[in-house]
């Protein structure tokens, strides 16, 4: 279907495409992981689903100028990373961080249009905070555009969610490896101490645009630069960014109990049917892992 608006990025006039949000690399493995190939969204759990979110966002020149980035990270690191897990990440110029940008740029895009509509309701941002959300946006986009040369006061990090042994008490009913390396998802979040940031979990590799940072936070081995550089282990965060998984965990588990008995049942004679394929699926490991935590 033929869509003549401007682009998000370029602001042109043009047919746009349906863009994907999140990277499509991140669905075609999370599907080819899955015991069922299929994913599923946890606002409507019994509704398995073949790809994820897209919108008519972008022309197809930006598209283009994304899908280059996208590729080389998914052949040479994103790939690499599922198969053998995380040591070291060397990248030469500044693509690393124009991918980056790329990705929290579009859920940013998005998320200031949601946040405008809802400016003045209960719990809303405030019109501070979206004029910072605003320039955020605009710094990036001239980025990404070729505009200007860095992003600012911006920062870029990465931190690859790698298989784990122990954590605290607390965190042992979060069944991390299964919500982290099982899902992809991506929003704005703001703290109660006014930090902002915007993240994306690519299943496991966690991409998180700081754009207002917290007094104490800790980030070792995570920076991208706007050049060549790299990223090795061990890898260390502290930052309340990392807080938004307790409300991830807490959405996953009310739409498991939300899911009709019928889907459960439907699952439940699929892994009957085929208990090595379901003990060989991605799905199956990630479970085996969150039992091992101490």
């Amino acid at each position: 279907m033929e869509k003549i608006n401007p682009c998000a990025l370029c602001e042109n006039e043009d047919e746009l495409k349906l863009s994907h949000i999140i990277p499509k690399f991140v669905f075609r493995f999370l599907k080819k992981d899955s015991f069922t190939g299929r994913m599923r969204v946890m606002a409507n759990p019994d509704v398995p689903l073949q790809d994820g979110d897209k919108q008519y966002l972008l022309c197809g020149e930006c598209e283009k100028l994304f899908s280059k980035n996208e590729t080389l990270f998914s052949r040479k690191f994103y790939i690499p990373f599922k198969n053998d897990g995380f040591s070291r990440l060397n990248y030469d110029g500044n693509w690393l961080n124009h991918f980056i940008t790329s990705v929290n740029w579009r859920t940013l895009y998005l998320d200031i249009i949601g946040f405008e509509e809802n400016l003045g309701a209960a719990n809303s941002i405030s019109p501070q905070q979206l004029t910072t959300l605003k320039e955020a946006e605009v710094i990036m986009r001239e980025y990404l555009l070729g505009k200007r040369r860095d992003i600012d006061f911006i920062e870029n990090h990465i931190f690859f969610f790698d298989t784990i042994e122990k954590v605290d008490e607390s965190l042992k009913e979060m069944r991390l490896h299964s919500l982290v390396q099982g899902s992809a998802f991506g929003y704005t979040c703001l703290t109660k101490d006014n930090a902002i940031y915007t993240f994306a979990n690519l299943a496991g590799a966690f991409i998180v645009t700081i754009i207002k940072k917290q007094k104490k936070e800790i980030w070792k081995n995570t920076f991208v630069k706007n050049e060549a550089g790299k990223i090795k282990s061990p890898q260390r965060v502290a930052s309340p960014v990392f807080s938004e998984l307790f409300y991830i965990a807490e959405r996953r588990d009310k739409g498991f109990k939300s899911m009709s008995s019928k889907q459960r049942e439907q699952l439940v004679d699929k892994v009957k049917k085929d208990p090595e394929k379901f003990k060989q699926s991605g799905s199956y490991q990630r479970w085996r892992k969150d039992q091992k935590i101490n």
